[in-house]
């Protein structure tokens, strides 16, 4: 409610983002009737690997449930229904859940100018799975390495 524009972005410090991520997420918004635009395909960088995957590939471009929850922008009027929860760890997530259920719009946009860090201790079982003991491994689950 305090402020005056009428998107508000999600962003997480700990990620990459290039100069073009709000453009884009934005441009979305004039093709679509969303009332949320994100990231559901989107690169993720592992520190202890040293290598960038692609997460849930071709999950462009269309309507979905799943987002990175640290890369989209949202209506501000979808708070007028919704609010983030007041604690901090999945907040985010539980809030796009919260927005799905409740019927609001979510669209994925393409996969780039966005790069998730993780930290994962594992290794590498083939090029669609990776395995390891962080809760961080779930994300590379349906994921390509590209380097």
């Amino acid at each position: 409610k305090k402020t005056k524009y009428k998107y508000i972005s999600i962003l997480d410090e700990g990620d990459d983002y290039a100069n073009n991520y709000i453009l884009d997420l934005m441009n979305a918004f004039s093709y679509t009737d969303a009332d949320i635009v994100g990231k559901s395909s989107y690169y993720v960088y592992s520190e202890d690997m040293k290598a960038i995957v692609l997460n849930n590939c071709n999950q462009e471009y269309k309507f979905t449930d799943n987002l990175s929850d640290s890369a989209f922008v949202i209506k501000k009027s979808v708070f007028d229904r919704i609010k983030f929860s007041s604690r901090s760890e999945g907040a985010c997530k539980e809030f796009l859940v919260q927005c799905s259920r409740k019927g609001y719009k979510i669209f994925s946009a393409d996969k780039y100018n966005y790069v998730h860090r993780v930290k994962v201790f594992g290794q590498v079982r083939s090029t669609d799975e990776f395995i390891g003991n962080e809760p961080d491994y779930q994300k590379f689950y349906n994921s390509h390495i590209r380097i």
